[in-house]
């Protein structure tokens, strides 16, 4: 089960993402589970709160979720005390710390960087929460402005960056002539070694009953769970076509059992990422879906 993504070494292929762990005691958690690394974050400059109301649904048919959680964290501040013990927590159980990194300018994005470097073995690079609003209504979303990665990924051309930290971009699903002139951005950077495929779907929406089933943002919300999986899919067969080889794919969406993990490895995926599943089961999911993974495996 062991593999390589984007130069951290992982003893399962199965990885938390983004979003679902921000605290100390999560990663204390975490490092109980089978995961081959802890993903941290996404992190921002300052403080952020949940986003107010209903933030977080599942279809009750089982089929989507939907989440519009704002990136709520304890901003660098917090986590300029926390990422030295969730550093230690993590290496102690042998897994590699991922940390992710949420800017609103691709000065910020350096700033972010450069501050999680200092504990991460990997720093992902979120360019792609659908759920932030504010006056002016819906915060840019980096993903779909190819003009946008390029300038966050110049911001990061240094040499630190392109021989020392491990970085990797975390993109929503993109429409085809996007995701060709996105990859064409990243095949030019020295700096990325990974790709996440994907964030949500931005602005889904569901009912529940007679009223939005999300609150923010008149119930537009980021869409998950297992019918994306198809979707995700298609972004990482899509990426490891027109990728540079050397840049490595994690895919993320819609996994619930071992034959999703199997599927995403299949398109071409080093590493697979969860999230909707690990909200609605627990940490135990993790275990349930590797010992799935492992039968699968040839012998």
């Amino acid at each position: 089960m062991e593999t390589v993504f984007a130069g951290i070494s992982l003893a399962c292929p199965l990885v938390n993402a983004a979003g679902s762990c921000k605290t100390i005691e999560e990663v204390e958690q975490l490092a109980k589970t089978p995961v081959g690394a802890i993903t941290v974050g996404s992190i921002t400059m300052e403080r952020r709160e949940l986003n107010v109301g209903d933030t977080y649904w599942m279809d009750p048919e089982g089929r989507y979720s939907l989440n519009s959680l704002g990136l709520p964290n304890g901003g660098m501040p917090y986590y300029e005390k926390a990422l030295p013990r969730m550093r230690e927590l993590a290496h102690a159980t042998d897994k590699p710390l991922i940390v992710s990194v949420a800017g609103f300018s691709p000065k910020e994005y350096h700033a972010l960087a450069s501050f999680a470097a200092q504990w991460a073995d990997q720093v992902e690079l979120n360019l792609g929460c659908s759920n932030v609003w504010g006056e002016g209504g819906q915060k840019t979303i980096f993903s779909y402005e190819p003009v946008l990665v390029d300038e966050v990924l110049q911001e990061l051309k240094d040499p630190f960056f392109s021989t020392t930290v491990r970085v990797t971009v975390k993109l929503s699903p993109l429409p085809p002539n996007l995701l060709s002139q996105t990859a064409e951005v990243l095949n030019g950077s020295r700096v990325v070694r990974g790709v996440v495929a994907s964030n949500t779907w931005p602005n889904g929406f569901g009912w529940d009953g007679t009223k939005t089933a999300i609150t923010p943002g008149g119930g537009k919300a980021g869409f998950a769970g297992p019918g994306f999986k198809g979707i995700a899919l298609g972004q990482v067969v899509q990426f490891r076509e027109l990728l540079r080889s050397d840049i490595d794919l994690m895919g993320a969406g819609g996994v619930q059992c071992g034959k999703d993990v199997q599927d995403y490895r299949l398109a071409g995926a080093k590493a697979v990422g969860i999230n909707t599943a690990f909200a609605n089961r627990g940490a135990k999911v993790f275990s349930n879906i590797v010992q799935q993974y492992v039968e699968l495996c040839p012998a």
